[in-house]
């Protein structure tokens, strides 16, 4: 499920490259994008130019598919976080990953792993309902509609199906 950190941390890597599509604010979309900049700074010594605007955005599918405690969880982490790694991306992996543990499960959650039970337990992606439930709780109902797509899937499709359905819903803009 590595795709699934990916898609923040691809838009937040094209930091600087401009586009000439309006910034995206709101609902813990600008918050995020300061913590992040603001991590590649404390990290790479210098301002990153363009970062906010091209966090913002090149991020919109990821904000359209995260809920908005899941956006402020990962910005609380990028905050208190002083840790600094040769590769930067692993603080925003790492902070990915907390969010999800300090998010509680939603019924959205709860039946995006009902629907999707017989699947991931053939395919051993999660240990137990409730850790499916709880790490899909960053998701909205909409994006975990599209992800209920991938049942019956053939473990070796499942993650290009969820990749197709959940973790790239809405990407485009």
């Amino acid at each position: 499920m590595n795709r699934a950190k990916a898609g923040l941390l691809g838009a937040l890597l094209a930091c600087g490259e401009g586009s000439e599509r309006p910034p995206i604010l709101g609902s813990g979309r600008a918050e995020l994008c300061r913590a992040v900049c603001d991590t590649f700074t404390r990290c790479e010594g210098s301002p990153t130019p363009g970062c906010m605007e091209g966090c913002q955005t090149n991020s919109g599918g990821y904000f359209r598919r995260h809920t908005r405690a899941a956006l402020d969880a990962e910005t609380q982490c990028l905050i208190d976080t002083s840790a600094c790694p040769e590769d930067v991306t692993d603080v925003f992996s790492e902070c990915f990953l907390v969010a999800g543990e300090a998010l509680e499960p939603t019924p959205a959650a709860a039946a995006f792993c009902d629907a999707m039970s017989e699947t991931f337990f053939e395919c051993a992606w999660y240990s137990a309902p409730t850790a499916c439930r709880q790490i899909n709780s960053r998701y909205v109902p909409e994006a975990l509609s599209a992800g209920k797509r991938c049942g019956n899937t053939e473990c070796d499709g499942l993650e290009q199906c969820i990749d197709a359905t959940l973790w790239s819903y809405g990407d485009s803009r």
